[in-house]
């Protein structure tokens, strides 16, 4: 039997999506109150993931406990909002540079984003996660996507789209089944 190369990508995509299926299940575990940050513009290409994986999300009935928050390229000007939420958990949601294929996601602790480029905020996220941690207490992780193309224009590239598609079920199966 032979398989061609689509065929590995996608087997190589599948065990990439269940790792962090499994890996997010496991963090949420203990999980009272999650806030989910999109950080990113979307008027540059595959940088508008984290946004649009928001505006995705928000279309779906969701627990009391889960708040969405589209921060957009200033995720600065939403940490007040953030506190005031008192979240256990925080994850942002951005694409980032991460040597890896266009369209791969991880999940990344803080302490791993080291060697990993994000180019469109105002702030570094390490400014934003540091305030949350020491604000909140919340415990904080990155959902992470390599983009494609981060030139000036609308609308993300197909790999990126199929992988929001992915992140969307993923995300939606989980937090449907926070009581």
């Amino acid at each position: 039997m032979f398989f061609t190369l689509s065929m590995l990508l996608g087997f190589r995509d599948l065990m990439m999506l269940l790792e962090v299926e499994k890996q997010l299940k496991e963090w949420l575990s203990n999980v009272k109150k999650l806030v989910i940050l999109g950080v990113g513009n979307p008027l540059r290409h595959d940088d508008g993931f984290g946004p649009a994986l928001i505006e995705a999300v928000s279309k779906y009935k969701l627990p009391d406990k889960v708040k969405l928050i589209n921060c957009e390229t200033v995720p600065e000007n939403f940490l007040n909002t953030v506190i005031r939420l008192e979240p256990s958990h925080v994850i942002i949601v951005d694409s980032a540079q991460m040597n890896t294929l266009p369209g791969e996601v991880k999940l990344v602790s803080p302490e791993n984003i080291g060697g990993i480029t994000f180019s469109t905020h105002t702030l570094p996220l390490t400014f934003t996660i540091k305030y949350i941690k020491h604000f909140t207490g919340a415990e904080v992780k990155l959902i992470l996507v390599q983009p494609e193309n981060l030139d000036f224009g609308e609308g993300l590239t197909l790999k990126v789209s199929e992988a929001l598609d992915d992140i969307k079920k993923l995300l939606i199966r989980i937090l449907q089944q926070f009581k």
